[in-house]
């Protein structure tokens, strides 16, 4: 019988100790964890920061929200007035008193806007606005070959500082409210003039007339403020608003 022969199997080399190679994990620490979040995600973290609002931005943005307020009130006087026309036209003695309540709300409601401050008017807008007037002036504005007037329209709004014309449209809607006050006034009166008005009717006529007469004031004021700071605002206004 013939014998096989199998290779012996080679015995494992040991290496010394000094040689023994140990791989080891690398241990993260939270440090270094949260440096490597921050460098794989930087887009990010700095979309979350916020940018620094400038003093001049906050000033803007409490004086248009104190604006809003006020305008806010005329308009609500407004409703009022448009009820009271609706209910108690025929009652002089109640609009009497009613009208000299609003006047005297309107007055303290244009006054919160005008204590606001003005809006700073927008930087070379004068300089353009006189431009586009004279050149107007010469005939020579939008109508020959721009009947609707929109190119010039586009031009003027682009350069005109935009919270000055909402301050020179809240001035023309205040105007346009004092009108229909007057109106009411005038349409009271004359339901009283055979009988005479009571002394609290009278006092209230009295009132109102005075109180109109300081919300006209009030009003000329914020106008003559407005074109000084864009005089172009109250060109604007008067064509388009």
């Amino acid at each position: 019988m013939s014998l096989i022969a199998f290779p012996l199997a080679s015995r494992p080399t040991v290496l010394p100790r000094s040689e023994v190679v140990q791989i080891r994990t690398p241990v993260s620490t939270p440090a270094d964890t949260g440096m490597a979040r921050k460098a794989a995600t930087p887009a990010r973290e700095e979309a979350n920061v916020p940018s620094p609002v400038s003093t001049e931005e906050l000033t803007r943005q409490r004086r248009q929200a104190a604006k809003a307020l006020a305008h806010k009130q005329v308009k609500a006087l407004m409703e009022r007035m448009r009820m009271l026309k609706q209910y108690a036209s025929e009652d002089p003695k109640v609009m009497a008193r009613q009208l000299a309540q609003i006047v005297k709300e309107l007055k303290i409601a244009l006054k919160a806007y005008a204590d606001a401050g003005g809006s700073p008017g927008a930087a070379g807008g004068a300089a353009a606005g006189e431009g586009r007037t004279t050149a107007a002036n010469d005939g020579n504005a939008s109508p020959p070959t721009d009947p609707d007037g929109k190119r010039l329209y586009r031009e003027m709004k682009d350069e005109i500082d935009g919270e000055a014309i909402g301050d020179m449209t809240f001035v023309k809607e205040v105007r346009e409210f004092g009108k229909s006050i007057r109106e009411l006034l005038t349409k009271a009166k004359i339901q009283t003039a055979l009988k005479g008005p009571d002394e609290e009717t009278r006092e209230a006529f009295k009132d109102t007339e005075e109180g109109l007469k300081a919300v006209d004031e009030a009003l000329d004021s914020l106008d003559r403020g407005i074109r000084a700071s864009s005089p172009e605002a109250g060109m604007f206004v008067a064509l388009y608003a």
